[in-house]
């Protein structure tokens, strides 16, 4: 699983161009369909109806095919971001973050102390137990995604100080906001 977003996050910082597929069904066959012809999949919380149980078996069903399953999530959802981790995503996209400290606040949830204060739950992202638990928190943080969206004239006015976060991998342009 790490593997993938490390992989990922190498590609997108040597400017390679990625081409991802947005999966806004609640059938799984259209996530395996496409697992091995795109270079991440994007699923959308934000506006999209997609329940975390069909967000679930869509992770479980590209999970093995090393793709990363990077999936948008509303603003101020701290406890849907934990949901989405423990469900198997390799990174979250934080819609409509404003300041920094939102941005800091994302952060946290997504990373595991004493970086963060994200929850352990030994599930579907620890193979459920079967993996070395003590490797599964070492690698953790670092093959995890995390970006958020630009969306506002304040985000827009803070970018440096926001792109400057320890533990942010990305900013994503809401090009129509």
């Amino acid at each position: 699983m790490f593997d993938a977003v490390i992989e990922f996050r190498r590609r997108l910082q040597a400017g390679e161009v990625l081409l991802g597929s947005g999966i806004y069904m609640t059938d799984p066959q259209a996530s395996a369909a496409l697992a091995d012809s795109t270079d991440f999949f994007w699923f959308d919380l934000e506006h999209q109806a997609m329940s975390i149980d069909t967000l679930r078996t869509h992770l479980l069903t590209v999970r093995h095919n090393k793709t990363p399953a990077i999936v948008r999530v509303p603003p101020s959802e701290a406890p849907l971001v934990q949901n989405v981790l423990d469900a198997g995503a390799h990174g979250i996209v934080a819609a409509q973050v404003r300041t920094v400290a939102e941005v800091e606040s994302i952060v946290a949830e997504c990373r595991y102390p004493p970086v963060g204060r994200r929850g352990f739950w030994p599930m579907i992202p620890t193979n459920y137990c079967r993996d070395d638990m003590s490797q599964y928190i070492k690698q953790a943080d670092a093959g995890l995604f995390v970006a958020v969206m630009i969306e506002t004239a304040e985000a827009v006015e803070a970018i440096d100080e926001i792109v400057a976060v320890d533990g942010l991998d990305g900013v994503v342009l809401g090009l129509m906001d």
